[in-house]
């Protein structure tokens, strides 16, 4: 029986095909709610805010990136490491490539996840893979919840994310929750709540939304508008924001005489701080 044939016996996900990236075939089988999306429906991308994907979703923006290079690297580097991974583990379990699907239960998510292991007692599960610059020490949050999505259109109950992150080889396991699983419904819910009533979410004080602002609203005319509760709402905020920026400017002057150079700084045994250097002086970043 194909990979295929067995995913869709369990009832949960029918298989749309495979489809030549950025082909028009693939942006049609796309729409909906994918699992580079869920992360920004729960407004814990870091790149994508909920605005913004709603601003695309709506028509308003474009949804087409320009590839930066990790972008590239990391479609490059997807094949072999995901051979790399089968190569390892070969004995006991198998990957397979696979491509687009929907669930049927729920036709506007989908999901493309990047494998679907095969382990030696026959149960499924979904592989992602990811390239990045990064080092990890933990799966970042919206790379769970895609992995999360994926599990919930499938109807899998495991995962795994396999990523080179700052050149080292690292492994995640992700794990059905149900807590999680339950906040994730809700959120597309809740989107697809402010797209059938074209009203956006909530200003989230992300630089994507911002952005995504800013470029829906390109153009100057000349006119005067009354501001109102805004301008005390701003300037109260800017008031506080810089008070706390200068605030924390101060305590990480402080821990960074108190690391005087030590690479890592910890709380109770678990590493919270981590020295990077540029142009030879160190700079904080924090676990």
């Amino acid at each position: 029986m194909e990979i295929t044939q067995k995913i869709e016996a369990l009832g949960f996900a029918r298989y749309l095909g495979t489809f030549e990236p950025n082909s028009k075939e693939w942006h049609e089988a796309r729409e909906g709610i994918g699992g580079s999306d869920i992360g920004s429906v729960m407004n814990k991308n870091p790149w994508r805010s909920a605005y913004r994907l709603w601003a695309e979703k709506t028509g308003q923006l474009s949804d087409e990136i320009e590839p930066s290079m990790p972008m590239k690297l990391g479609t490059a580097f997807e094949a072999p490491i995901r051979e790399l991974f089968r190569e390892q583990n070969e004995g006991w379990l198998t990957v397979h490539e696979t491509g687009t699907w929907q669930s049927i239960a729920n036709p506007i998510l989908k999901a493309n996840p990047d494998g679907i292991i095969e382990w030696a007692d026959g149960k499924l599960g979904v592989l992602e893979i990811k390239f990045t610059r990064q080092y990890w020490d933990e799966l970042p949050e919206h790379y769970n919840l895609q992995v999360q999505h994926y599990l919930q259109v499938l109807g899998l109950e495991r995962g795994m994310v396999v990523a080179v992150a700052g050149g080292d080889w690292k492994e995640f396991e992700v794990v059905w929750d149900d807590s999680l699983q339950k906040d994730m419904k809700e959120a597309v819910r809740a989107f697809y709540g402010f797209i059938a009533s074209n009203t956006a979410p909530d200003y989230d004080g992300s630089d994507s939304t911002y952005e995504a602002v800013r470029t829906l609203s390109q153009g100057l005319e000349e006119g005067e508008i009354e501001l109102g509760s805004l301008w005390s709402n701003l300037t109260s905020t800017k008031a506080q924001a810089d008070y706390w920026a200068n605030a924390l400017q101060a305590q990480k002057s402080a821990v960074l005489a108190f690391m005087n150079g030590i690479k890592y700084g910890l709380y109770q045994g678990e590493k919270v701080i981590a020295l990077q250097a540029r142009g030879g002086k160190p700079f904080i970043t924090f676990k």
